[in-house]
Parts: C-alpha cells; structure tokens; sequence
C-alpha cells in the first residue's frame, strides 16, 4: 500500500482476515512484491529509498534492508534460484543480485527495452505442490482456500450475489445470469444488487444499447480503432491500404470508411471490417485531401488541392460534380458538413487563407474567419451548438467559432506541435500532432485541460498521425428533404438553406422540370468537349480527343497536342507513339527512300531529328521528326549496328560489326574516327553520358561483356563479365548513374552502377526476346522481337 501511511499486507485468498505485516517509514514507495515460498518470506522493493526489503509471512521478524540498490529507481520484483531480479525506471534495465549474501555480489544488469513495468520467472526449482483443498472444489463459484488444514476451505459469489440459505457451497443465481441481466454486452450487480449494465472497448450505452463508438485513426498507411474511454484499447482494422491514408471520414448506417490517398491520387471505400474495398474515383485528381460524407444523401465530397476543386460523388464513383472551383492562389483542405442546415464548412491556407461556409451546391460562399491565420488543418463542427472548431498548424493553436462567424476565440496554445486534424467526443476535442506523432485531448469546457491521449504499447502512434473521426451513429443522425426519394431529383440532391436543389453530374444540365437531367447532353453544344463527346453508363459527360491530343489537365473537356512521344523502329518504317494519351496513339513517319533493313536509332532533340542505322545499305541516315529533309551521312559500312547522339558535343556514336569497332563522327556524319578500344568481338549496343564524358557498350561475342570508356575511347574498363548472354540493349539513368541492359538469350533485365557495382536482377519475366531499349522518367521501354510489340 503506497497511500499516506505505507505498509505491506496479507490476507486470506478470499480477501478475510487482513493483517498488517509491516508498517514502513513514512514517504516510503514499496512498489514490486515477491515471495520465497519455500522458506515462507515476502519481500518487496521500494522506489524512494533504493532497498529491497524482507519479512516473515508470520511478521515475526521485523522489516529488514536485504539489498540496498543505490541511483535506482526499482518498480518491479521477482526471485528465481536464489536471485533478485527487478526493474529499474531510472536506469532503464533489469538488474540481478544474489539474495544469499546480503547483496554484497557486484549487481549484473540486463539490458532492456524501455521502461519496464513488470517482470514474472518461469521454471522454478522447486516443488510448490499440485493440490490443495480447491483441488476437487465443491463451490458452485469461488473456492478459496484457507490453508487452516489441509481439507478447508471456504466458497465464494460475484459481486452483489450471495450463498443460497442453508448451503455452504451454491450461490444464488444472479440476475446477470439470468439472460445476461437484459443487458446488451456485459452485466454486472451493484452493492445494493442492480444490474449495471457496461459494454465492451469500441462500443458506448446508447439507450440500454450497446453501438460502435470509438476514433477512427489514419496513420499514413493504416487505420485503426481507438477506444473513447481512454484505456488505450486499439486495434488495427483490415482496411488494405494501398498508398497514404490523408483523410477520412465514414458511414455508420452502411458500415463503410472512405478515405482519401495522395500517394495514389486516389479515393476509396472499404467496410469497416476491411472486406469489399473498392475504388470510387481515381482519375482526374491530384492532391485529394480532405473528404466528408453527407449521409442523407449518401453522398461524398472532397477538396483537392492540386485541380484547386471541390467534387461531389457518390459511393460507387457513379457520377461526380464539380460543386466549387477555387483560383490557383486558394489551397482547399479540411471540410465538414452540416446536412441539417444545408451548409459545407471548409479551410483553405492558400494566398486567402481562412474559415469558409457556402451552401453545400457551393452556391455562396462566405468567409467566416479570416485574419492571423495561416495553416488551417484540421475542422470540426459542433452541429448542436452550432460552432466550429480547427487547428493552425503554423499559429501553434486550436480556436473556434460560431457558424454566423461571431464569437471567434482561440482556445488554447499548442506550442512545439504540428496539430493536423481533430474531432468531437462529447465535451473533449481530440488532435493529432505529427511532430510528436500522439493525440491531444482538450477539455471543450476547459480548454486549460489538456492530456495526452495514452498509447503505451507505442503502436498506433509509431507512424505520424493523420485524420481522426468518432466514429458514432449518433454523429449522423439529422435529416433533410434529400432524405425522402432523393428530393425527387434524378441524380444528385444538395439541400441549401432555401430548400432542397437538384444538380446534375459535370457537363450535364437539367430539363425545365428542374428535377431530371438531361438524357442526351452531348446534343447540346457538344457536352462542352472540344473533340468527341459520349456520355458513359455511369451517366456522366465524358470528353475524348483525337488522335494526337490529350485533355488539358485544368479542363478535361478540353483537348491540347500531345508533348510525349516514343519513336520506335521497326526493319522497315519509322513510328510514333504518343505516350501521353489515352487510348495510346501511334503513326508511321513517311521516309523517303524507305528504310531497308532498320537497325538502331537516336535523336537529337535540339535539333529536332533522327538517326538509324540500316544494315542492308550500310549506312547512318537522319531525317526530321516528320520524316522530312532525309540525308544520308554516312556510307561503306560493314554492318552497322548500335546508334547512340551526343546532345552536348553534337557527335554521332555507333558499332559496326563487321570490323568490330566502334566510331564517332560529327552530326552530319565529317570527321569519322575509330574509338581506340580493344578486345572487341561483337560490338552491339552503345549509349551514353555526355554529361559523365563516358560511352557504354554491350559486346555478345564469345565472352559477352558490358563496358565503358571515355567517350575518346580511353580509360576502358570491363563493368560485368559474366551470366551474359546476349546483351542487346543498353540505357542509362542520368540521374543515379545506373546502367541497364536487356539480355536475348538469358531473357533478363538487369542493371549496374557506372562503377561496375551493385549488379542487380530488374525482371526475368515477361521478356522472349528483348531488342531496342530505353529508360526515361523512372521507366524502363524496350521492343520484343518474340511478341512483336
């Protein structure tokens, strides 16, 4: 007992007979407690005054110092043959000493992890006996054994149950175990013998009834349920999370979480207990962050900070709107809505920085706060009071204000923190802090108040903290006339403080009914679509281009020229891909004369051209990018090959195998000079680094070799040697000078460092037999002769 006046106690098993076997000095900490069976001592270990303490269980013998632990801070205790081992807050160990010679053994630490609460030992040496009186209990409950003989023992209730008259053994049936009492999950009897009824972690007593209530926690790759009562209770669910969990918010008729994902650009939907996730919208977005779910009309909306929009949609990404379109300046984050009254809040910490309300067709917007606010994460709102709460993660505080915009007061400083998001639960607001990665909990009432939500076991808060909801039917429990046959709108409803609206998905207008949108939208100025329009089974206006035109980003109902392209040569034609639209287009570019027997190709971008190698005339050509102004720079080759541009000195590499050389020569093909390298056997690829002033090539003669040199062709050096085959194309990584190749024979893509280091295994999949080859933007292409594509 560590109370005002410490002490060591002992009692019987059944809690009779309490007796004080020792009275320690006052300001004493007497924490860990342990027991020497065999020779019938207890011992314990005090967090004051350093000593590991000892009596008789008969209190025959006074308290004695058996071990004196000096600059520690002992917390818990245990004995195991013939040692003391206890924990050590201070010190953050456990510490060990022999228990037989008055501690006079130099102390052994152990390592440990943390601060340890407690410790127990396994395998002791000894027998303590395989039956007692209890062994063959008679009692219907409880049997606590006495120890007066070696036949007593004494029986026992729960809690607010009695024996029943004239028996010693059976107890009264308690209320609890007659249908658990009424109650929803558990029961339990008061002293005066009422049922209490309690439910277990993650639900709350609504009305005798035990419901989900519990926080909703995105930490950046997970969520997980947190229990509201403070006990620390988490677990994570089974929700997959594909990239980075941003926003949240959840639909508790349903059952459902929806998040935002940034990393994929991406909104989702998954049940609570992580079965049927699904995609609801992941094109046309690029920074989703915030969402909500208006629950009336089930539908979902979210703010993206990169297309600078607000959308609406529904669960199954069926149609969507644009409901706000923001300056490129505004930087749209958190949102909440109010179905009730028909009114969406949002936060924005762009150039306009501040508290917004418009109604939730995005019609009228208002600025409710503004003014020495910088940062605004997080939103919450208070529908009963009608009052906002955020947090500013830049200005270190939490504030709130009315709805009407009156009443702004700052609740409370949040220094050294980084607040991201909050939510309301009862009369607390709970944050979360990236920077120390933990919840604030503050006291609505008094906001003085503040704890540290409690997380122990450190698992939920490993990772940084981001979103964070009460997840509670009682959160989303008003109504409106959307609620009642949709407001008889044919897709979708926004009620508004002047009633319920109806709108239309993006590009979609509404019949003079006011109610049903148009069937065919395309017949009116074309959809808005500068190229083709359709509308999709999804009822929503889709805009397609033409070939060799992509939809503008800001406006995808607007088309613009393609700026990607790959060039591909193929034996006997030139062709363009565009790499940039959907579905990918292509084209063959008219050369004239036709290529005979294509072999390689570079291009030179300043310029705008193309080279190729044509082994069936033994020559290099170039031409423009359109094929025009073809020339033919140089001739009498033997067989050449491998064609590679020097942007920076504007030369032309390439390998011929018949001498098997390697050459350069300026870009119209003047001054050709041999590359003074050796051992060559079949020269085939060759790339290169201008900006590293090397050359590489692939060589799949008799000893197949990747190597590099100077571009002058001194300095060679062999790169891999070995597990080659027939290594056909060649790329390089400017940027972590990384040097891939295609293999023909082993079907293999592998890399190395410029350096010859670090060879690695790409894919072994998916090639027959791999030619041409390329890497650009953190993408590898290359052709396959097998496949033909």
């Amino acid at each position: 007992d560590r109370g005002e006046a410490p002490k060591i106690l002992r009692s019987k098993l059944s809690g009779a007979e309490v007796t004080i076997m020792a009275n320690l000095t006052a300001g004493s900490y007497p924490n860990g407690i342990a027991l020497d069976m065999p020779n019938k001592r207890v011992y314990w270990i005090d967090g004051v005054t350093d000593n590991i303490m000892g009596t008789g269980y008969d209190s025959s013998s006074a308290a004695t110092v058996v071990v004196e632990l000096p600059n520690s801070q002992g917390f818990s205790l245990a004995l195991l043959d013939g040692y003391f081992y206890w924990s050590d807050w201070q010190r953050k160990i456990i510490g060990r000493v022999d228990m037989t010679n008055n501690g006079s053994v130099t102390e052994t630490v152990i390592p440990a992890f943390g601060v340890v609460m407690d410790i127990v030992t396994h395998g002791l040496s000894f027998t303590l006996g395989t039956s007692n009186a209890c062994s063959n209990s008679p009692c219907s409950h409880f049997c606590y054994n006495t120890g007066d003989s070696e036949a007593s023992f004494t029986c026992g209730c729960p809690d607010g149950v009695q024996l029943e008259a004239n028996s010693l053994t059976n107890c009264e049936q308690s209320q609890c175990e007659q249908s658990n009492g009424g109650c929803n999950q558990l029961c339990s009897l008061d002293e005066n013998r009422q049922v209490v009824c309690s439910c277990n972690d993650f639900y709350e007593n609504v009305s005798g009834t035990c419901v989900d209530s519990y926080l909703l926690l995105a930490t950046k790759y997970k969520i997980w349920q947190v229990s509201v009562l403070g006990d620390s209770a988490h677990r994570q669910t089974d929700i997959p999370v594909r990239g980075k969990v941003v926003a949240l918010d959840f639909d508790t008729v349903n059952g459902r979480v929806f998040w935002t994902d940034t990393l994929v650009d991406a909104i989702f939907m998954a049940d609570i207990n992580g079965t049927t996730a699904a995609v609801v919208l992941d094109t046309e977005l690029q920074t989703p962050d915030g969402i909500a779910y208006d629950w009336v009309t089930n539908s979902i909306y979210w703010s993206d900070m990169g297309t600078k929009i607000i959308g609406c949609t529904k669960p199954d990404g069926a149609y969507r709107k644009t409901v706000l379109t923001f300056a490129d300046s505004d930087k749209p984050r958190a949102m909440v809505l109010d179905p009730k009254q028909g009114l969406m809040y949002y936060t924005d910490w762009g150039a306009n920085s501040g508290i917004f309300r418009c109604w939730m067709d995005g019609q009228n917007v208002t600025k409710i706060a503004s003014g020495d606010i910088s940062w605004p994460n997080g939103l919450a709102i208070d529908r009963q009071l009608q009052v906002l709460y955020w947090v500013d993660a830049k200005e270190d505080r939490l504030e709130k204000v009315s709805v009407d915009g009156t009443g702004r007061e700052i609740m409370t400083s949040l220094t050294n923190t980084h607040a991201f998001a909050l939510t309301l639960f009862n009369d607390m607001i709970l944050l979360t802090d990236w920077r120390h990665k933990q919840i604030i909990q503050v006291n609505s009432t008094n906001s003085s108040e503040f704890t540290f939500y409690s997380d122990e076991t450190q698992t939920f808060t490993t990772d940084q903290p981001f979103d964070i909801h009460w997840y509670s039917a009682s959160v989303q429990i008003d109504t409106n006339e959307c609620g009642s046959d949709n407001g008889g709108c044919s897709h979708f409803c926004f009620f508004t403080p002047q009633g319920a609206k109806c709108g239309c998905p993006q590009n979609i207008q509404l019949e003079e009914d006011g109610k049903t949108c148009i069937r065919d939208p395309c017949s009116i100025q074309n959809g808005g679509c500068d190229h083709t329009c359709f509308v999709s089974e999804r009822s929503n206006v889709t805009c397609s281009c033409n070939a060799w035109f992509k939809p503008n980003p800001a406006n995808t109902s607007q088309c613009i020229e393609s700026s990607l392209s790959l060039f591909v040569l193929e034996r006997n034609a030139l062709l363009e891909v565009s790499m940039d639209t959907d579905p990918l287009q292509r084209k063959q570019i008219d050369i004239q004369p036709p290529i005979q027997s294509g072999a390689s190709l570079a291009l030179d971008y300043r310029a705008g051209r193309v080279y190729w190698s044509d082994s069936l005339h033994d020559t290099i050509s170039s031409a423009n990018l359109d094929g025009t102004e073809v020339r033919v720079i140089i001739t009498d080759l033997e067989v050449p090959d491998g064609v590679a541009f020097d942007w920076l000195a504007r030369n032309i590499y390439w390998t011929d195998t018949g001498p098997d050389k390697i050459f350069v020569a300026r870009y119209d093909g003047s001054h050709v000079h041999e590359l003074k390298i050796t051992g060559h056997d079949r020269p085939r690829a060759i790339v290169l680094s201008p900006m590293d002033r090397v050359v590489f090539w692939s060589d799949w003669g008799a000893q197949a070799v990747i190597g590099r040199a100077n571009m002058d062709g001194t300095g060679q050096i062999v790169l891999v040697d070995s597990g080659l085959g027939w290594p056909n194309g060649l790329a390089f990584d400017q940027v972590e000078k990384v040097v891939y190749w295609v293999d023909a024979l082993e079907d293999k893509l592998e890399s190395v460092t410029m350096a010859g280091t670090d060879r690695r295994l790409i894919s072994e999949s998916h090639l027959q037999h791999p030619y041409g080859f390329h890497y650009f933007d953190d993408h590898l292409y290359w052709s396959d002769w097998t496949s033909q594509g």
